[in-house]
């Protein structure tokens, strides 16, 4: 005969978990959203990589001001965009723990008592 362990979840805890698998589901495709892109920059420098090694005689009239603000401006901005959505990912994670902690913590309690 197999032990059956029955736990009893109130609406609140539900809703919690609910919101924790919504969070995570927007984290994960955000994370994906941001491989993607790191994927596709990859890609990019890759192919450029490869172009800059066809060329045989580069010239000094070259001018590559636009091609070096080009670049400054993306880093700018991706970092600024990376720091910031970690940071939020960070706070959300830490109040999942939290929440994951208080479950923990009754279900001790609701143990204790059983």
């Amino acid at each position: 005969m197999a032990n059956e362990e029955v736990i009893v979840q109130t609406a609140d805890e539900v809703s919690k978990i609910d919101y924790m698998r919504v969070t995570n589901d927007i984290l994960t495709e955000h994370n994906d959203t941001i491989q993607d892109t790191i994927s596709s920059i990859s890609e990019q420098l890759d192919i450029i990589e490869s172009n800059t090694n066809n060329i045989e005689n580069p010239t000094s009239s070259a001018d590559l001001s636009e091609v070096v603000e080009m670049i400054e401006d993306i880093n700018q901005i991706d970092t600024a965009v990376v720091e910031s959505n970690t940071q939020d990912i960070l706070v959300k994670l830490n109040q999942q723990q939290e929440q994951i902690n208080n479950i923990n913590n009754k279900l001790d309690i609701i143990l204790e008592k059983l």
